[in-house]
């Protein structure tokens, strides 16, 4: 891109239509669109016509192409945003501190699984025909919808085990802070960090998705298992210690 950044220019855009699922938004252009002094945002003219969902809001939203598409609207919204951190201050924080709650605990396997024929089937075939009759009878074309596939009996198993998982792995914490491990203290610390991390990350700038929780999820529950395993061996090794 020619510069150095730590996230994507667009990003700006993504909490602002976050703020319109929770109805700040809505409340935002309401106090301020066509209020002398006020600043005026893009999306004003267009501010009857706006959806609540993010994801409308997003990619399904003309008003956004309207106001200027994904190349001018991210600078325009980040001052939209400055603007509502100002006026909502306690709403815009407890909104984040919410959608970070529920970004923890979502996490389920195969979100937006769908078959994919009729979305790259032209490019398989355009650009890679030797391959185009496995990818015709892969498993995932025949399941129009997740709720076709296995994958929802896998939740069953897959979310309880996650979730125990990082419950454990707050236990392992405190076990080790107790048994001053402090491998096993700064390990569990820093997994937990980056679970909390990609919650607010994913959660509160993004949307809660279940795509965000799951691809982490796993990293708790490896994380609690071989860190309990090393607090159970180090236990058994002291009482054989103390025994001998």
């Amino acid at each position: 891109t020619g510069r150095v950044f730590l996230a994507p220019r667009t990003t700006p855009l993504l909490p602002f239509a976050v703020l319109f699922e929770q109805g700040l938004g809505e409340r935002y252009l309401a106090d301020t669109c066509d209020k002398p002094g006020e600043y005026q945002s893009v999306f004003c003219p267009y501010r009857n016509d706006l959806p609540t969902e993010a994801n409308q809001f997003l990619w399904h939203n003309g008003s956004l192409w309207k106001a200027g598409g994904w190349d001018k609207v991210p600078p325009k919204t980040a001052e939209d945003l400055k603007v509502i951190i100002r006026r909502y201050p306690v709403e815009f924080i407890t909104g984040a501190l919410k959608l970070s709650a529920e970004q923890l605990v979502v996490i389920r396997t195969g979100e937006g699984f769908r078959t994919m024929g009729g979305f790259i089937d032209k490019q398989v075939r355009q650009f890679y025909p030797g391959d185009e009759a496995a990818f015709n009878k892969a498993h995932q074309q025949n399941y129009p919808e997740i709720w076709d596939s296995p994958i929802p009996t896998i939740n069953r198993v897959h979310v309880p085990v996650m979730l125990a998982c990082l419950v454990l792995l707050v236990g392992v914490l405190a076990a080790a802070v107790h048994k001053r491990d402090r491998v096993t203290a700064t390990l569990s610390t820093l997994v937990l960090l980056a679970y909390l991390g990609n919650a607010f990350i994913c959660g509160a700038i993004s949307n809660p998705a279940d795509r965000y929780g799951s691809r982490l999820a796993w990293l708790t529950a490896v994380t609690a298992v071989l860190l309990l395993a090393r607090l159970l061996k180090r236990d058994s090794a002291e009482t054989s210690s103390a025994a001998g």
